[in-house]
């Protein structure tokens, strides 16, 4: 009797009202979402329009307090200049690859237009507007 919840069944009227209440409970959830995205979007809006630019931005650091007082760290470094300088570093190290790889196709592109020449047109080919 101690595993009773694995024998209910997938099926009849408690099941079915399971499912029902489940999936509105689901929805619901989304709704609230949606309109507290809105009521955030809109209380924003109304705050550019009617308020001074220092009530503005009052209440906009209300919504989005200052998330600079955090301490951040990349690979143990917290100076900023250092973490930029070695985010530099790193993508230049990455691209340069990618840059020679480029130089190579624009030499190959280059050299295979100076060749081109195109290819005769057929009066099959040649159309204009009237004729379609």
């Amino acid at each position: 009797m101690e595993k009773h919840w694995q024998s209910y069944s997938k099926s009849g009227p408690i099941y079915t009202q399971y499912k029902k209440d489940k999936l509105l409970y689901k929805k619901r959830i989304r709704e609230e979402q949606v309109t507290e995205t809105s009521y955030f979007t809109n209380d924003l809006h109304e705050a550019l329009l009617h308020k001074s630019g220092q009530e503005f931005w009052k209440v906009w650091k209300s919504k989005f307090p200052n998330a600079s007082a955090d301490i951040v760290q990349v690979d143990g470094v917290a100076d900023c200049a250092v973490i930029a300088i070695n985010f530099a570093k790193h993508f230049e190290s990455v691209c340069k690859s990618v840059k020679t790889y480029n130089e190579a196709l624009k030499t190959k592109y280059n050299a295979l237009r100076a060749q081109f020449c195109g290819s005769v047109l057929t009066d099959e080919q040649v159309f204009d507007a009237e004729r379609l």
